[in-house]
């Protein structure tokens, strides 16, 4: 691990240790393990709780386990290390390593009644299905949080007009967020009359594309690329409608920051996001292919004033249930539970 705090402005005050051990599988059998240092710093801390969210720290944290903690794993998309065995799991390799990692953690977990936490509805089934029956019991759903001031606007957002309608979209530029979709969301609104600016957030792989594609359908004036930005609520701020095209969703907080400042949100169904969309008083999650239907919910939204007023105000109550300070009250509220409920005992 690289001794660099990336967050210095969220950890002010916090103790921070860093651990430089690490476990390399191998189905060879040639793994490299060094844990000397992370056992180390457990024995001297003594916790109560061990909370891993990276794979690479279920491996590390696992290869040793210390009697006197409860166990949790964070469950941000569906683990493709943890599937179940497939017809195909022999004859591809990544899914073969993915299962042999699998049949190292399982007995680990096990031996320790790990507990897993759920970022959605959506991930939590994941699990049930892929864990055995002695852990699908211990999956705890918690959805993830935002610091719903940071994004909250306090001036009522102006209901877009047909000279200009501002559209965002916050998120890596890769395949999975699809972005090259909204492209042609933008093509159809114009088709239809209407004037739209699209602002993307983000930087990836996909970026020449989706420039390309701009070019091609003769948009590049009105599809602005920011890149990777660091006031990403001032740009909320500044825009009419959240827009989100990701194909794969294990929750979407960039939805919930959208809703904080005020923005209805019109997205696809990417699985975890079903959980923060209340169809038609949020936004608009569409379930029809094609972007034709996408553009149309925009179009609803820019033609009915009172009805992006209401929405606006509604996704500003919603998001606030998903503020931090509530989130951090529900994980401790858990931890009490689960190290009181449980009786661990090995060896």
């Amino acid at each position: 691990m690289h001794e660099v705090n990336e967050y210095p402005h969220l950890t002010k005050g916090v103790n921070i240790v860093f651990c430089s051990s690490r476990v390399v599988p191998s189905i060879t059998g040639k793994w490299k393990v060094n844990i000397r240092d992370w056992q180390q710093i457990v024995e001297a801390f003594q916790p109560d709780v061990i909370h891993s969210h990276l794979f690479e720290a279920e491996m590390m944290s696992r290869a040793w386990l210390y009697p006197k903690a409860t166990y949790f794993s964070h469950c941000h998309d569906n683990m493709p290390q943890l599937n179940k065995l497939q017809a195909n799991t022999f004859i591809n390799k990544k899914k073969l390593a993915n299962y042999y990692e699998r049949t190292y953690l399982l007995p680990r977990y096990e031996q320790v009644k790990n507990q897993f936490v759920a970022i959605s509805k959506d991930i939590a089934k994941h699990f049930k299905v892929n864990l055995p029956n002695s852990l699908a019991n211990n999956i705890h759903l918690l959805p993830n949080a935002i610091n719903y001031k940071t994004f909250y606007c306090d001036l009522p957002n102006e209901p877009p007009n047909l000279q200009t309608i501002k559209l965002i979209s916050v998120g890596s530029l890769v395949p999975k967020k699809n972005q090259a979709f909204l492209l042609q969301v933008c093509k159809f609104l114009r088709e239809q009359g209407l004037s739209v600016e699209l602002n993307l957030l983000g930087d990836g792989p996909e970026r020449a594309k989706i420039t390309r594609l701009a070019k091609e359908i003769g948009m590049q004036k009105t599809i602005i690329m920011h890149g990777n930005v660091k006031d990403v609520p001032s740009h909320l701020h500044q825009s009419h409608i959240y827009v989100h095209a990701a194909t794969y969703e294990p929750f979407g907080l960039v939805l919930l920051e959208a809703m904080a400042a005020g923005l209805p949100v019109v997205c696809l169904d990417g699985g975890g996001n079903k959980d923060l969309m209340l169809q038609g008083k949020n936004g608009f999650m569409v379930n029809q292919p094609g972007p034709l239907a996408f553009a149309n919910y925009i179009k609803q939204l820019v033609e009915q004033p009172e009805l992006y007023k209401s929405m606006s105000a509604f996704a500003q109550e919603f998001a606030a249930e998903y503020d931090i300070g509530v989130y951090v009250d529900k994980l401790l509220r858990l931890y009490e539970f689960t190290v009181s409920s449980l009786e661990i005992k090995f060896v």
